[in-house]
C-alpha cells in the first residue's frame, strides 16, 4: 500500500470524526468552557486542531496557502489568522462559529485528498525539521500532524461526551 493512501485514510477519518461529533453539538456547547480551568472551549480546541492540520498539510507540506486564509472563511468561522498555536492572544481572538468550522473541516478533508494524491515521491521523502533533528515529510505528517489532530479530536469527543453528545457513530 502506498503511504499516500495510508495518510489520506488516517487524516480523513480523524477529520470526519471531529466534524461528525461537532455536528451533534450546538453553538452553546462550542462556546462553553469545561469546569476546572484546565481546558479551553470545545470550539477553540477544534479550531486549533483544524488550523494546525491546515498549516502542516497546505502550507508546510504543499508549500501553498492555508485554506483558512482563502476568502472569508477565517472571518465567518471566527478563527484568528496569523499563528497556529493556542496562545492566550489566539484564544482571546477566537469566536468560533459552529457551521463555518464544520465547513472548514469538510474542506480540509477534500484538501487532504487532493494534496496527498498530487504529492510526489520527492515531496514525501524530503527531510523536514523535527525538533533538533529531521525526518521525511511523510513521517512528519503521520507522527506530528496526524497524532496532533487525533489527540485533539479525542479531547473534543470527550468534552462533548461530558455534555451528553455522542460521537458520529
Amino acid at each position: 500500500m502506498d503511504i499516500r493512501q495510508v495518510l489520506k485514510a488516517q487524516f480523513s477519518m480523524a477529520l470526519e470524526i471531529m466534524e461528525g461529533t461537532l455536528g451533534n453539538c450546538t453553538q452553546e456547547m462550542l462556546d462553553a468552557t469545561p469546569p476546572g480551568g484546565g481546558l479551553q472551549s470545545l470550539g477553540v480546541i477544534a479550531a486549533h486542531a483544524a488550523v494546525n492540520t491546515d498549516f502542516f498539510l497546505n502550507a508546510g507540506f504543499a508549500g501553498g496557502e492555508m485554506l483558512l486564509a482563502q476568502g472569508d472563511l477565517a472571518q465567518r468561522a471566527g478563527i484568528p489568522l496569523g499563528e497556529t498555536w493556542q496562545t492566550e492572544v489566539w484564544v482571546a481572538g477566537a469566536n468560533v462559529q459552529l457551521e463555518p468550522l464544520r465547513e472548514y473541516l469538510r474542506a480540509l478533508i477534500a484538501s487532504v485528498d487532493s494534496v496527498l494524491s498530487a504529492a510526489t515521491d520527492e515531496q514525501l521523502e524530503r527531510e523536514v525539521p523535527a525538533g533538533p533533528n529531521t525526518m521525511p515529510a511523510w513521517q512528519f505528517l503521520g507522527v506530528i500532524g496526524l497524532v496532533h489532530l487525533m489527540q485533539h479530536g479525542g479531547e473534543v469527543t470527550a468534552i462533548a461526551g461530558t455534555m451528553g453528545v455522542r460521537g458520529p457513530y
